[in-house]
């Protein structure tokens, strides 16, 4: 199929090229009849506007830069599906970056988005130095909203899933159906919050039986003694399920000896292999919210940090302690 460019249109149109591009683009100072057929011509001759020239003549680009780590987990791709949607809504679209946590990478990328002109990037997880680097570069000055944490001086927009309630959520389910020895399995950097929110939630309910495990082998260890947690909160499904693993391969059975809660709500976690009770983040609502939010931005209003609530699915990981 044959493109053809705006001086074809003008050609056949008897009008000027600057003509054809402030017809496509709806300007009122073209007659409306002229508009009318210069715009049926396009059509016929599959004219595809140049959005990359327009953007530099126009400083409107109609792009998001989304820097991700990864989408090979449920979490990141529906999380990019909720932005996609938002950016479709606005006629935008988006221009991913997949940099796997690696600092130049992450940078190349942020320069490559600003020589693209976009109006707006999303972040999600980012390497330190090149959260210090895009702090301190005055080109990165485009609206920009984080998936995670940022450095609490900062003035910068987060949405992400509420890590608070996540551990509080946990907790009081577990408590609910009395168990009174818990752990919080493979805590990392990226769990602090949600840890602490959950350590603070057993104090306030007289549980002082509270651990943190961090590694295989611990974990190991801990269910092998006399007085091992009854249930356990992990980080994510993919950690629950490595948990299940080693508390059978011990003789321990689930959830009769050992209940387990995941985060995420996993394809994996809705499998009745496993059909475990998980924390569930509004995945493709961080998403949609970010992109929204960065739409607020352009537009010059005032916006705030949003905390989107997770939900308890209740499956049959966890049920009233057997010891």
């Amino acid at each position: 199929m044959v493109k053809h460019g705006v001086k074809s249109i003008a050609r056949l149109a008897g009008v000027s090229p600057a003509t054809v591009s402030l017809a496509l683009n709806g300007d009122p100072r073209v007659a409306d009849k002229t508009r009318e057929r210069i715009k049926i011509l396009a059509d016929e001759l599959n004219y595809i506007p140049n959005s990359f020239g327009q953007a530099l003549q126009s400083n409107k680009s109609n792009l998001i830069g989304f820097l991700l780590s990864e989408v090979n987990h449920s979490y990141f791709s529906e999380i990019f599906q909720g932005a996609g949607e938002a950016a479709a809504e606005h006629n935008y679209a988006l221009l991913a970056a997949i940099t796997h946590h690696r600092h130049q990478q992450e940078t190349d990328q942020l320069n490559a988005f600003m020589g693209k002109q976009v109006e707006g990037i999303i972040i999600d997880q980012y390497h330190p130095a090149t959260m210090y680097n895009f702090f301190t570069d005055k080109r990165h000055n485009v609206p920009t909203v984080f998936l995670s944490a940022v450095p609490d001086n900062s003035s910068f927009i987060v949405v992400k899933n509420d890590d608070r309630q996540t551990g509080i959520i946990a907790v009081e389910h577990l408590i609910s159906l009395g168990h009174k020895r818990l752990a919080f399995c493979f805590s990392s950097v990226l769990s602090q919050e949600r840890y602490q929110s959950s350590l603070e939630c057993c104090r306030q309910n007289n549980i002082d039986d509270y651990q943190a495990i961090t590694t295989a082998e611990e974990l190991q260890y801990v269910l092998r003694s006399p007085n091992r947690p009854t249930a356990i909160i992990t980080y994510s499904d993919n950690h629950a399920v490595q948990v299940m693993h080693i508390a059978m391969e011990i003789g321990l059975s689930v959830p009769e000896d050992l209940s387990i809660i995941g985060v995420d709500d996993s394809n994996a976690a809705r499998l009745p292999a496993y059909n475990l009770t998980t924390i569930a983040p509004q995945k493709q609502n961080i998403g949609y919210t970010a992109t929204s939010t960065i739409f607020d931005l352009i537009a010059g209003k005032a916006v705030q940090s949003t905390y989107l609530k997770p939900e308890l699915i209740i499956r049959n990981t966890t049920a009233v302690p057997g010891i």
